[in-house]
């Protein structure tokens, strides 16, 4: 008794509808596209139906039979000789994984390990069907897009994605790695207030350098890599995808209520120049090189732009000279926030913006104006 073993990983058709139009211009394949000897796109292994793999995929309830409302556009599926340890472990050394991180670089589609499986043959004949990592916390991709999204990979989009496979660094530089790493975590959050924390940290796992000036590093060195991509990404776009980012790492809620055109083409454009960027980084070695440390990353992205003395923000405080004993305990406290904001500027080792040590009491600059000295301080922008 001859077996064979194969493991596959469905992509639905009830996600998004394209049209017509976008339907015949860029068909998905219409056979099956081979992208190793082992790994191919297209149909299921020996003509089974996808019904099988779906019903063994999905929870199934109890006396709970409704009528599936999607299909199979089509599977990566690739034949497999696991080890003993190996068994039941679907894609043990990411040969499927890669693939398909690849073609989310090339182009994002929802397919996931929610409809992944490892097929058991006999003698030709199906005899086990086991579910993958149906039920993992990343089971799920998602698409930042309309309800018109094309969610598959058209047969020149196939072509390219055989062409790199071969040439995927599994070890590519480290920041490269941690990079890829995040953008995956990205393709896998549903909210958008996490994708983005996901797609900028992604970003920064290549640009950073220091933890000083993050926003300017960012800005500066992610539109240059749109430049050299030959891609649209201005400072302007870049520093308000930044404080979004910034609102949810630091508990705010960022304004996403609205998902209006520009937030998603504004995204979108991001993401794509992470996508190609991580592209090349994982298929030209020549092309990481330029992340694989500080120094080469300045060389090649710049240092941040400083800013002009007319572009800082004046924070003001309020100085009260003199503390009586009559004086209000707001009045008290404020002057105690005075003194220690007084102390900081003059420690040599504090170069901190003094934002946070205001010293701004409304009722006591309505009690005491008299004795009010007003003086002005010149920070910096804050890093993030």
């Amino acid at each position: 008794m001859t077996e064979e073993i194969f493991d596959v990983i469905l992509l639905s058709t009830g996600n998004f509808r394209a049209d017509l139009e976008e339907f015949q211009k860029n068909r998905p394949p219409e056979e099956d596209f081979y992208l190793n000897e082992q790994m191919w796109v297209g149909s299921l292994p020996k003509g089974i139906s996808s019904k099988l793999v779906f019903d063994a995929c999905d929870s199934p309830g109890w006396h709970f039979h409704p009528a599936r409302q999607y299909g199979m556009r089509y599977a990566f599926c690739r034949k497999v000789e696991p080890a003993h340890e190996d068994y039941y472990h679907w894609d043990q050394d990411q040969s499927i994984g890669a693939a398909i991180l690849l073609s989310r670089f090339i182009r994002p589609t929802t397919i996931g390990t929610s409809l992944a499986a490892r097929l058991y043959f006999a003698s030709g004949e199906l005899k086990t069907i086991v579910p993958g990592p149906t039920q993992a916390s990343c089971s799920h991709a998602w698409v930042v897009a309309e309800d018109n999204w094309r969610d598959w990979l058209s047969v020149p989009e196939l072509e390219q994605l055989r062409d790199l496979l071969p040439r995927y660094n599994s070890n590519a530089p480290e920041r490269v790695r941690l990079a890829r790493k995040h953008i995956d975590l990205a393709f896998y959050a549903y909210f958008l207030d996490e994708r983005l924390a996901s797609l900028v940290t992604s970003f920064e796992s290549l640009l950073k350098t220091s933890r000083n000036e993050l926003t300017e590093q960012f800005k500066t060195r992610a539109s240059r890599l749109a430049e050299m991509l030959g891609l649209r990404l201005s400072r302007e776009d870049l520093h308000t995808t930044y404080s979004h980012r910034s609102d949810f790492v630091h508990g705010s809620a960022p304004d996403f209520k609205d998902l209006n055109p520009e937030l998603l083409d504004r995204y979108n454009r991001c993401e794509s120049v992470l996508r190609l960027t991580l592209l090349r980084a994982s298929t030209e070695p020549a092309f990481a090189d330029q992340f694989s440390s500080p120094e080469a990353i300045e060389a090649a992205f710049g240092s941040p732009t400083k800013e002009s003395p007319a572009q800082k923000r004046l924070a003001t405080f309020t100085v009260f000279p003199i503390v009586d004993k009559g004086m209000l305990c707001v009045a008290r406290f404020t002057t105690f926030r005075r003194l220690l904001a007084w102390a900081l500027l003059r420690s040599p080792s504090r170069s901190a913006s003094v934002m946070a040590c205001r010293a701004m009491s409304v009722l006591c600059v309505v009690d005491r104006t008299s004795i009010i000295e007003r003086s002005t301080v010149v920070t910096g922008i804050p890093s993030c």
